[in-house]
């Protein structure tokens, strides 16, 4: 993720005090156009040290650090995903989830499995998703079990999006899937 700073968001109020268990209202709005490509940003809210003197004793303070995610649409959606082919290395399958279209889309959940002969399942491991932005790619990476890579004569990834959509990407292994 790279991050800078700029002034095409705007928050108000810019600053607020919320006592425990408060709830608060934090308006956010931007000045620059909505274009053909949806725009991305990171607000962060960050709790500020209370105005105390300094004890005589050392103490440790945690403060709280939230980066917020803000999207702005673009004038039309396109929504386009497709999952590159899966390669096999070193002890795992990987797979890239690319978004060629110009919204945002959230992957749920990336699932591995592995089928011997006869179509039985030898295994399934499973990976926690994130954003994948407009215009780029995430590359996912799952293992595969040493006990199972040599009798694996098919992998089969599915990514699961936030709106339940399921693609799915084979890959025949007649050799087994232990990466070289």
């Amino acid at each position: 993720m790279k991050l800078s700073p700029t002034e095409d968001i705007v928050a108000f109020p810019l600053l607020l005090e919320l006592k425990v268990g408060e709830t608060r209202s934090l308006r956010i709005g931007t000045v620059v156009p909505f274009g053909p490509v949806e725009k991305t940003y990171r607000l962060f809210l960050e709790e500020l040290p209370p105005p105390e003197k300094p004890q005589t004793r050392s103490t440790v303070r945690v403060l709280t650090r939230v980066g917020i995610p803000v999207f702005l649409a673009p004038v039309r959606t396109l929504e386009q995903h497709k999952l590159s082919p899966v390669t096999v290395a070193g002890a795992g399958a990987s797979v890239d989830v690319q978004n060629h279209g110009n919204v945002h889309f959230r992957v749920e959940t990336v699932r591995l499995e592995g089928f011997a002969d006869g179509g039985s399942r030898l295994f399934e491991k499973e990976a926690q998703g994130w954003y994948v932005l407009a215009g780029a790619h995430k590359r996912y990476q799952l293992e595969i079990p040493r006990e199972a890579c040599r009798k694996v004569r098919k992998l089969l990834v599915s990514v699961k999006t936030e709106k339940d959509q399921v693609y799915q990407e084979p890959l025949e292994t007649p050799g087994g899937a232990c990466g070289t």
